[in-house]
């Protein structure tokens, strides 16, 4: 091996067989700086005054050498917040540092204020009703993110929507068939229903009620009650024959339907039928 002297001033020992077949033209060092070279590849190109995102180049280049050996070309740089550091040459031209790291950071500050921020008042639904394959689907679209999609109140405002104007759904027949309807603004805009909503008591535990049954979903005829007054608001059904049967014996026994409910209750109990209030009932 022969001693050898680099342009840069460093000194080392190198094979005479690599110096001759030029696989060895410099000391290792300054030799390895990609695009920081300058044009005769002589070094780190001197970048100073240049100006990369809100970084300015104050200096000449200052060559380090890392672990595995190479050095990397280190240019001292001026933040526009006013803060000083080093940065690789081919970070600054390549575009990948543009901030001493306050770009960053503000960045972060700026999504987490986004996350925090309370959902678009003026977002819209539109539902409507689609064909396919012969079967009908309701489809609800969303216009704008109200970020209210998977709250209990939408939820209410989906099952009504649906069970009155979808014919696959299963209560499709006590609600849509029957002609009960959800008013235009309330199943095109779900926001309208939810200012409703909240202006008029709404708080989760509560029932969304129709005080008259006969009548379809809007803003003068529902309202917010709680669970067991709705239930007791609610009409009573029974599958089709087993009601028109039901009729057919209070008919024929001259008694009113529930009168024949309750015997029939009280013969598969066994408890037989001298409660006063089927009495009542029969001799009414």
């Amino acid at each position: 091996m022969h001693p050898v002297q680099c342009d840069c001033g460093r000194s080392k020992l190198v094979f005479i067989g690599s110096l001759r077949g030029g696989r060895t033209t410099s000391c290792g060092i300054c030799g390895r700086f990609g695009q920081a070279r300058d044009r005769q590849g002589r070094g780190p190109r001197d970048l100073t005054g240049q100006r990369f995102g809100r970084l300015l180049v104050v200096g000449s280049p200052e060559v380090r050498q890392e672990r595995n050996g190479h050095g990397r070309a280190y240019h001292p740089v001026r933040c526009d917040c006013g803060r000083e550091t080093a940065v690789q040459g081919n970070n600054l031209i390549s575009g990948h540092t543009r901030s001493c790291g306050c770009l960053h950071q503000e960045n972060v500050e700026r999504i987490a204020a986004e996350r925090k921020k309370p959902p678009v008042e003026k977002a819209t639904h539109v539902t409507y009703l689609r064909e396919r394959n012969g079967k009908t689907k309701i489809v609800t679209q969303r216009i704008n993110a109200h970020g209210q999609s998977k709250t209990r109140l939408h939820r209410k405002w989906k099952s009504m929507v649906e069970r009155c104007h979808n014919p696959d759904r299963h209560n499709y027949r006590w609600y849509g068939a029957r002609g009960i309807r959800v008013c235009k603004e309330w199943r095109q805009d779900f926001v309208t229903f939810a200012d409703w909503a909240r202006t008029n008591g709404y708080v989760d535990g509560l029932e969304l009620d129709r005080v008259d049954n006969e009548r379809g979903y809007s803003p003068d005829n529902c309202r917010w009650v709680a669970k067991h007054d709705n239930l007791a608001n609610r009409r009573a059904y029974l599958p089709e024959r087993l009601e028109d049967a039901l009729q057919a014996r209070a008919e024929r026994d001259g008694v009113p339907a529930y009168l024949v409910v309750r015997r029939a209750v009280a013969a598969y109990l066994g408890i037989g039928e001298a409660d006063e209030e089927v009495e009542s009932l029969s001799a009414r």
